[in-house]
């Protein structure tokens, strides 16, 4: 996740301490032919912990469980609007309550293989996304 440095003109790397992402973010985006997508974003080494991750969730550490709250989830349907180079998120599944049935709609653009989704909503405005293909 980047953020627009007004102060620069450029874009740098978000580095908030917001559910544990200070050290920055990484994740996946998946984008289905039959119109349906997914994200997973966490903090850079997210999968690396010596916490223990019981199978019973009843004796989870409190700081397991924040642990686990740094896992941001959601599954979409999606529509691509080409005239616009906008797409269209549906919220079907998400990993927070309060979000399940919103609607997000995000600009797109590609350099190569990285895909750059940046939010049309005002008040995330300054922030975007960069994904880069694996190969």
């Amino acid at each position: 996740m980047e953020v627009f440095d007004a102060e620069s003109g450029s874009w740098k790397e978000w580095k908030k301490e917001i559910r544990g992402f200070g050290e920055g973010i990484k994740g996946y985006i998946l984008y289905a032919e039959s119109g349906h997508m997914a994200l997973h974003l966490v903090p850079k080494n997210y999968e690396s912990t010596e916490l223990e991750f019981p199978y019973n969730r009843d004796s989870s550490s409190f700081e397991t469980l924040k642990h686990l709250a740094a896992s941001y989830v959601y599954i979409s349907d999606y529509e691509i609007d080409p005239v616009q180079q906008t797409v269209r998120h549906a919220t079907i599944s998400h990993s927070e309550p309060n979000d399940w049935g919103e609607i997000v709609n995000r600009r797109y653009s590609f350099t190569g293989d990285t895909l750059l989704l940046e939010p049309v909503e005002q008040d995330l405005g300054k922030l975007r996304l960069k994904w880069t293909r694996e190969k």
